[in-house]
């Protein structure tokens, strides 16, 4: 077995491949998260209290997928459409170029959202989903809280 790995290897170098070469040609951008695959439920990422108190922040927490071009976290997006909505949108790092294998990242995104009205209010998850054909398409949903 190990005769095999030091003749693949030496096969790899004596090819001339540059493996440095092909990553650095890829570049990073910033990119609004998948959170919702093709064949999955939306709703298995997203993670929201019932019921909250006014003026004290809470956490939420999307998850967002992708494949080995997804290189992480980049940052996570808080707005207020109203007094009783807040919109969370994660934005992830990803790699256009070489991303060796098909391996399914996950890749978890918490924010601090807060309300200040006492009622009900909503979190709006917005993000994308990969549509069966390949393409992503903008997607959301929304969680109610009650905020006493």
């Amino acid at each position: 077995m190990r005769r095999l790995v030091a003749v693949c290897l030496l096969a790899l170098v004596s090819s001339g491949c540059d493996l440095a070469k092909i990553y650095e040609d890829a570049t990073t951008s910033t990119q609004l998260g998948v959170i919702q695959m093709a064949a999955s439920s939306v709703d298995n990422g997203i993670v929201a209290p019932d019921t909250v108190t006014h003026d004290v922040a809470f956490s939420v927490t999307v998850t967002t997928y992708g494949n080995l071009c997804l290189r992480g976290a980049d940052h996570t997006e808080v707005a207020y459409v109203a007094s009783d909505t807040a919109v969370v949108r994660p934005f992830d790092d990803v790699t256009s170029g070489p991303c060796n294998g098909d391996a399914l990242r996950v890749v978890p995104h918490t924010a601090a959202v807060t309300f200040s009205r006492v009622g009900s209010a909503v979190v709006r998850f917005e993000g994308m989903r990969n549509a069966p054909d390949g393409s992503l398409v903008p997607v959301s949903v929304e969680r109610t809280v009650i905020v006493r």
